[in-house]
C-alpha cells in the first residue's frame, strides 16, 4: 500500500492514462497485498487464540501447584497429631519399668514415629517454598556451632554402614559471620544424610572453607562421598520434586525425593546455589557457595599456644578401603596443621612412629581404634612423657585405670581442637558452644510479662522465675503502660497479639514513656507466630528479639544471654552431679529450687511420682496431650504441670463463652486473637491436636475467610470442651 501511494503521489506514475497492462499490474500488487494482510491477520488471531489457551494451561497450572502445596500442608499437619502422638505414648512407656523386649519394641516404635515426623516437617518446608513465603534471616551466628550441631544429629543416628565420617573446617574461616545459620544447618544435614543413604562403604567428607569478597565472604562447602553416584540422565532430574534415582522395588533407601529441591530452595532464598558433580560407581560430589557478611574477623578455631604443640598422627592407610577416605584425613590433618600454625606429622606404620618419637619432641599422639589395639601396653605406657588419643566408634570405651584421651567419631577439625584447649585449660571457641549447657542465674534482673492469657503468664513467671528473676505481670497493653511509668524494670516480655493496645502500640509507648527512658531497655516480642521472616519483622517493629510461646527454655537462655548485661549473667560451676548447688543461687532462685527439682539449664528427664498424687501420664496421652511437650514449656516441674492443667480446664468454659460471642457477632479481627490464645494455651499442656485446630482458625480469622470459620469454629469448641471435660475427669 505504501508502495502504492508512492507510485501515485510522489512519482505520478499511476494516472488515468495507464495502460491495461499497468492496470492489471496494479491490481494484482492490490489483491496480493489484501491477501497477504488478510493471511496476517489470520496468523495473529490464531496465535492470540493459542497463547489465551497457553495462559489458561498456565493459571490451571499455578493453581494445581497451589493446590498441592495447600493439600501437602492439610495432610501435614493431620499428620502431625497422631504421630506426635505416638511419639509422646512411646516416651511415656520408655519412662517406665519394662521388659527388655517391650522396651525394644517402643524404641523401634518411637525412632519409627521420629522418622516420620521428619518427613513431614519436610513436606511443610517444601509448602513453604513452593508458595514463596520463605524468608531468610540476617543474624550474627557462628559458623563451628552450625557445623558442631550438624555432627551432632549425624552421631545419634545408627551409622550401620560403619561410614568414615570427616568434617573439616579451615580454621582461618571468620569466627562470626551473618545469615541463616538454621537454614545453612538444615541444608547440610540434607545433603550429608543424603550421602550416608547412599553410600554402602567408604566415607562422606565435609570441607568448610571461605572466600574473601568486597561484601564479606563466600561460605564455600564441599560434601563428597564413595557412594554409587549418578549418571548424567539422573543428576539432570536431581532437583526434580519427587525425584528418587533410585525407584525400584528394591531401592536402597526411603524418603520422599523433597531432600535437594528444599536444600536448592533453602539456598537460593539465602542468594547461594550448589552443583553437584558425579560420574556412577565413583561416588557424589556437591559444591555449595553462600554469601555472607563478616562481622567479627578472627579465625574461627584459635590455640592459644600452637608453637608449643608438636603432634603425630598415626593411621595405617590399608585399613582403608578406599584411596578417598585415605585422602579425606589426610586433607583434615593438613588443613589443620598449618591453619592452626602447628607442628605436626605423619605415620603410616608403628616403626615411622618411633622414628618421630625418637626425632622430635612431641606433645600429642593421634592413633586409631585398630592401632591402639595393637599394641596397647605401648600407648599406656606413652602417656607418662606425653599426651595419647585414641579416635573409635562410639561404643568404644578405655579401662576405668588408662590414661588415654577418646575422640568419638564422627572425627572433625573442631573436635580435635576442642581437646587440644581443654587440656590447656582454655575453651576459646567451645566457650561460647557450651554456654547454652551451663546452669546459671540472672542476678537482680526485674523484668514484667504482659499477656491477655492469665495462663501463659503464670509459665513465664514460673519459667523465669527459675533463673532468680523478679517477674511482674499484667494482663493487658494499658495495665503494661502504667506499670512502666511508676516501675524500673530491666527487661520486658510482651505479648504481640493483645485486644486493646496490641504489643507493637504498647511497645511505641513504652518507649515514649519518661522522656525516652525505655528506649534501650530490652523488650521481647512473645508470639506464637513462628513464621520464616519473624525475627526481621519484630525488629522493624521496633522488639529488641522474639521467643516463641509456649516458651522453650534453650531460646529462652539464648536471648537472655544475649539481651542482658554480662554482669547480670552468674554462671555457677555445676557439680558432678548435673544439679546446681543452693548455695551458689540467688534468694529468689533458692525458693523455685526448694519448689521444683528443675534447675536453670538443660531440661532433665522429669521425675516420675508413683504416689498417688502423680500425674497419669499414660492416660493424658490417651486424651491427645503430649505429656512431654507439657512438662518441658513448664520448665519439667510436675507440680507446676499440674496447676497448668488445672488452670486450663477452669478457664475452659469462659473462654468458649468468648470466642463463641465474637463469632456470633461476626468480629473476626478479636476471634482472631482469642483462637491465638487458644493455640499458646493448648500448647503449653501438650494439646498439640488442640493447637493446630485453633492455629487454622486464627489464619482463617486474619484473611476474613469466614467460610472456613463456620465450617470448623463449633467442631475447635467441642474438641475443647471434651478435652477440658477429660483433664476434670482426670
Amino acid at each position: 500500500m505504501l508502495a502504492l501511494l508512492y507510485h501515485g503521489l510522489i512519482l505520478h506514475t499511476i494516472s488515468a492514462q495507464l495502460g491495461l497492462r499497468d492496470i492489471v499490474r496494479i491490481g494484482l500488487g492490490a489483491v496480493v497485498t489484501l491477501g497477504g494482510a488478510a493471511l496476517a491477520r489470520y496468523w495473529v488471531n490464531r496465535r492470540n487464540v493459542q497463547w489465551k489457551w497457553y495462559e489458561h494451561i498456565f493459571e490451571e497450572l499455578e493453581t494445581a501447584g497451589k493446590q498441592n502445596a495447600i493439600f501437602l500442608s492439610n495432610v501435614s499437619h493431620e499428620l502431625r497429631t497422631p504421630i506426635n502422638m505416638v511419639i509422646g505414648i512411646s516416651e511415656v512407656a520408655l519412662a517406665k519399668e519394662l521388659p527388655p523386649d517391650i522396651r525394644s519394641d517402643m524404641s523401634s516404635i518411637k525412632l519409627a514415629g521420629k522418622r516420620l515426623s521428619n518427613q513431614i516437617n519436610n513436606m511443610l518446608d517444601y509448602t513453604e517454598i513452593l508458595e514463596g513465603t520463605l524468608t531468610p534471616i540476617k543474624k550474627e551466628y557462628m559458623i563451628t556451632s552450625v557445623l558442631n550441631d550438624v555432627i551432632t544429629t549425624v552421631a545419634l543416628q545408627t551409622n550401620r554402614q560403619h561410614l568414615e565420617l570427616v568434617f573439616d573446617i579451615d580454621p582461618n574461616v571468620p569466627a562470626v559471620l551473618v545469615g541463616d545459620a538454621e537454614k545453612i544447618s538444615h541444608v547440610l544435614k540434607i545433603l550429608v544424610e543424603n550421602s550416608i543413604k547412599f553410600t554402602e562403604e567408604g566415607g562422606v567428607n565435609i570441607r568448610i572453607k571461605h572466600r574473601r569478597e568486597n561484601y564479606g565472604a563466600n561460605l564455600v562447602i564441599d560434601i563428597c562421598d564413595t557412594g554409587i553416584g549418578m549418571t548424567d540422565s539422573q543428576l539432570t532430574q536431581m532437583y526434580d520434586v519427587f525425584y528418587q534415582a533410585d525407584t525400584g522395588s528394591s531401592r536402597l533407601a526411603g524418603g520422599l525425593g523433597l531432600g535437594l529441591p528444599i536444600a536448592q530452595g533453602l539456598l537460593t532464598a539465602m542468594g547461594g546455589f550448589i552443583h553437584f558433580n558425579s560420574e556412577k560407581r565413583q561416588g557424589l560430589s556437591a559444591h555449595i557457595v553462600i554469601p555472607q557478611r563478616v562481622v567479627d574477623e578472627r579465625p574461627c578455631i584459635v590455640l592459644n599456644h600452637p608453637e608449643q604443640l608438636c603432634i603425630a598422627c598415626y593411621f595405617r592407610p590399608e585399613r582403608y578401603v578406599c584411596d578417598e577416605v585415605r585422602g579425606y584425613y589426610d586433607g583434615l590433618i593438613y588443613n589443620l596443621m598449618h591453619g592452626l600454625g602447628i607442628q605436626g606429622y605423619q605415620a603410616h606404620n608403628f616403626e615411622a612412629l618411633l622414628k618421630l618419637r625418637r626425632s622430635h619432641k612431641l606433645t600429642h599422639v593421634f592413633i586409631a581404634h585398630s592401632e591402639y589395639d595393637e599394641n596397647r601396653e605401648y600407648y599406656e605406657e606413652l602417656t607418662n612423657t606425653l599426651c595419647v588419643i585414641v579416635i573409635a566408634e562410639r561404643d568404644f570405651t578405655l579401662s576405668p585405670e588408662s590414661r588415654l584421651l577418646v575422640i568419638h567419631k564422627p572425627f572433625s577439625a573442631l573436635s580435635v581442637a576442642n581437646l587440644l584447649n581443654g587440656e590447656m585449660g582454655e575453651r576459646e571457641f567451645a566457650e561460647d558452644q557450651a554456654a547454652g549447657r551451663k546452669p546459671f542465674t540472672c542476678v537482680g534482673v526485674r523484668a514484667l510479662a504482659v499477656d491477655d492469657e492469665e495462663m501463659n503468664l503464670m509459665v513465664a513467671k514460673g519459667v523465669l522465675g527459675n533463673y532468680g528473676i523478679e517477674v511482674d505481670t499484667c494482663l493487658s497493653g494499658k495495665e503494661a503502660i502504667a506499670q512502666c511509668g511508676t516501675t524500673a524494670y530491666d527487661i520486658i516480655f510482651l505479648d504481640h497479639m493483645m485486644p486493646g493496645f496490641d504489643g507493637v502500640e504498647t511497645l511505641k509507648r513504652i518507649r515514649e514513656l519518661r522522656n525516652g527512658m525505655y528506649q534501650e531497655l530490652p523488650v521481647i516480642a512473645l508470639t506464637a507466630n513462628t513464621v520464616s521472616g519473624a525475627r526481621e519483622m519484630f525488629r522493624n517493629e521496633g522488639f529488641t528479639e522474639f521467643v516463641p510461646k509456649p516458651i522453650e527454655r534453650m531460646v529462652l537462655e539464648r536471648v537472655l544471654r544475649k539481651v542482658l548485661p554480662k554482669s547480670c549473667i552468674q554462671y555457677s560451676v555445676t557439680p558432678t552431679n548435673g544439679e546446681m548447688p543452693v548455695e551458689e543461687l540467688p534468694e529468689a532462685a533458692r525458693s523455685v529450687q526448694a519448689d521444683s527439682p528443675e534447675q536453670p539449664g538443660p531440661a532433665k528427664p522429669p521425675m516420675r511420682q508413683a504416689d498417688a498424687s502423680a500425674i497419669p501420664y499414660d492416660r493424658l496421652a490417651q486424651s491427645g496431650i503430649n505429656v512431654d511437650v507439657g512438662l518441658d514449656y513448664c520448665a519439667g516441674d510436675e507440680g507446676f504441670y499440674r496447676e497448668m492443667l488445672r488452670l486450663f480446664s477452669a478457664q475452659g468454659e469462659e473462654k468458649r463463652t468468648e470466642i463463641a460471642a465474637l463469632y456470633e457477632s461476626a468480629n473476626w479481627t478479636d476471634y482472631a486473637i482469642k483462637v491465638h490464645a487458644l493455640k499458646s494455651t493448648s500448647l503449653t499442656i501438650g494439646a498439640e491436636a488442640l493447637s493446630a485446630q485453633a492455629k487454622e482458625l486464627e489464619l482463617a480469622g486474619k484473611r476474613s475467610d469466614v467460610d472456613f470459620i463456620r465450617a470448623h469454629h463449633h467442631a475447635l469448641l467441642s474438641a475443647h470442651e471434651e478435652l477440658c471435660a477429660q483433664i476434670t475427669g482426670l
